[in-house]
């Protein structure tokens, strides 16, 4: 600022002179110094965020700056104070910062000693530039435009600077210089201009970061971490994961989601995974968590998206000048990746769904998917359930009127109660269709995750309507043994207060249900409040928010809560051996 002040008077003035003027904004191309409608290409991204950041912190250093020159103006020599007063103004600062931003060198490349120098220059300076983030202004240098594929030498000695490009060049080429990898944000916000096709072009996702016991104490902590979305067309590729569908995230992102959409079953192992703080890429083993993890990113990804195209129509038709040109580059290139990265998400979660194909063996039970392929017998008992006791079998309503959960309880418990009615025969039969399989390796691992260790064995039970029955003493390894949640009372870590109201209000349905079918599984007396809460918590715990993979819009565009089939499917002869031996009188 000083310097340009000084105008003739500067011993830099040839160097300032070649640079673009405060006067002639047209001429400074990044985002900084960008017009109402040039902002608006990059409405809804990481820059338009990006660029008020950096006003804020640039003015901030511009009012201490300032500050400081007129409380100290004594220490100045003639002039200066007058100088201070009239003509460091704010925008001459952002021309200034601008300048430095774009144009500068790091410092720290000062303290590189070629083998040819015998000396250092003043190791004052360099000790100085050593620990310090400084950057410096080398005239000429600074001319050369970025080119990705350059391959460049920088060398210093005490009297000379040399850039050497390390290929043949034709006379008349253009002498370019590598600035890095970069993506087309970090060039347009640093330097004005992006690249076609550019090959270390990502998406920066920011999240807010999770505290844990290992950073917590950390002052000036960062608020947010910034996790690198790229696609397999980078120049490093994309990242190692056994799930296709995951190899455009970082590991240490999906190992923070993990952590957050963790269950009490899951937490235990997500919280030691992070506090070790290892980096371990996923195996192909799909599991709850890790498709919980894929509905949350879908949704980050959706929203991201979202962000951007919503200012479509407000944007000119085309770019009308070089910075809406660039900017307009940028914003398609995130778009490009962010598309295509919510496709992948969506067709695994449609594969996962059965949406891909109507009769596949599922681990994520949609609403549809409880109506249209439970088992035979069942099946016919559930849909009467549920025209009976909610006078419909409509998802939509279904959805809209907050019965989601209702019914995805109801279709838990009526699936163990009617397996308590089935014998070896009929289980073996069933299991042929790998859906039913699924289901009888899922009971079993509900019982084992959510019933035996909170069981009491010999309480008696008091059921929803009054009665009393009594927990049967019956094989462990069988549904409808002692670890059998529809004959046992004393399932706190599954029934809470809270659990147990809802579930409460749920008896009048299936009632309903029981008088309208009294020959149906819904008719059974294992239905009880305890019962209901402990289908409840599997339906809360085991379950997650799966986002809108049909397209639709308006009242039918729902995300939707769906179960996830843990275990299943490989050990199905196992399952249907486990629940079909074992005890005797009600149970199989």
């Amino acid at each position: 600022m000083e310097q340009y002040l000084l105008g003739k008077e500067s011993f830099w003035w040839p160097y300032i002179d070649l640079l673009p003027s405060p006067d002639k904004p047209e001429f400074l191309n990044t985002p900084m110094w960008y017009s109402e409608i040039d902002a608006l290409w990059i409405r809804g991204t990481n820059l338009e965020q990006a660029v008020q950041d950096r006003e804020r912190s640039w003015r901030a250093e511009y009012e201490e700056g300032l500050r400081q020159l007129l409380l100290e103006h004594d220490n100045f020599y003639p002039g200066m104070l007058q100088r201070a007063k009239e003509g460091y103004s704010w925008n001459l600062y952002k021309w200034a910062a601008t300048i430095m931003s774009s144009r500068s060198f790091p410092a720290s490349c000062l303290t590189y000693v070629s083998t040819e120098s015998t000396k250092f220059v003043d190791t004052n300076i360099r000790d100085r530039y050593q620990t310090r983030n400084s950057s410096v202004l080398l005239p000429v240098f600074d001319l050369a435009n970025h080119h990705p594929d350059v391959r460049v030498t920088w060398e210093w000695n005490t009297t000379d600077c040399r850039l050497m490009i390390d290929e043949r060049l034709e006379a008349g080429a253009q002498v370019y210089n590598n600035y890095g990898p970069k993506s087309n944000e970090e060039l347009v916000m640093g330097y004005g201009f992006s690249l076609e096709n550019n090959l270390t072009d990502q998406y920066a996702l920011k999240m807010a970061r999770r505290v844990s016991s290992r950073n917590v104490g950390f002052e000036n902590r960062p608020e947010v971490d910034i996790h690198y979305i790229r696609l397999p067309s980078h120049r490093l590729g994309d990242y190692p994961n056994g799930i296709s569908a995951l190899t455009a995230f970082p590991q240490k992102l999906l190992d923070d989601i993990s952590l957050i959409v963790a269950n009490d079953r899951e937490r235990p192992a997500a919280s030691q995974k992070s506090e070790e703080g290892g980096i371990k890429e996923w195996d192909n083993q799909i599991t709850r968590n890790k498709v919980n993890v894929v509905c949350h990113l879908n949704m980050v990804i959706q929203k991201q998206t979202t962000g951007i195209v919503k200012w479509q129509e407000k944007l000119p038709e085309s770019p009308q000048n070089e910075k809406q040109f660039h900017a307009a580059r940028y914003r398609a290139s995130q778009l490009h990746i962010l598309n295509k990265v919510f496709d992948r998400l969506c067709d695994l979660l449609r594969d996962l769904s059965g949406q891909k194909s109507v009769g596949r063996d599922v681990q994520m039970v949609r609403l549809e998917y409880m109506l249209a392929e439970s088992p035979p017998g069942f099946a016919t008992d559930f849909r009467n359930a549920l025209k009976i006791g909610l006078g419909t079998r409509q998802i939509t309503k279904i959805r809209r009127e907050g019965w989601a959960d209702l019914v995805s309880t109801m279709w838990v418990c009526g699936l163990w109660v009617w397996n308590l009615g089935l014998d070896r025969d009929e289980k073996e039969e069933l299991a042929e269709v790998a859906f039913n399989a699924r289901i009888f390796r899922w009971l079993l691992f509900l019982r084992d995750t959510y019933w035996s260790s909170h069981l009491s064995r010999n309480k008696p039970q008091l059921d929803g309507r009054g009665g009393s029955t009594e927990a049967v003493d019956g094989d462990d390894s069988t549904i409808g043994g002692r670890g059998d949640p529809s004959s046992s009372n004393d399932g706190q870590a599954s029934s809470s207060t809270e659990l147990r109201m809802i579930a409460e209000s749920y008896l009048g349905v299936v009632y309903a249900a029981a008088a309208g079918y009294p020959d149906s599984a819904f008719a059974r007396p294992e239905w009880t409040v305890d019962f209901l809460a402990w289908g409840l918590k599997v339906v809360k715990d085991e379950g997650f928010m799966c986002p809108n993979l049909e397209g639709k819009e308006g009242d039918d565009a729902y995300d939707e809560y769906v179960l996830f089939m843990e275990c299943g499917g490989d050990m199905a002869e196992d399952a249907v051996g486990a629940l079909g031996q074992g005890s005797c009188g009600r149970y199989p």
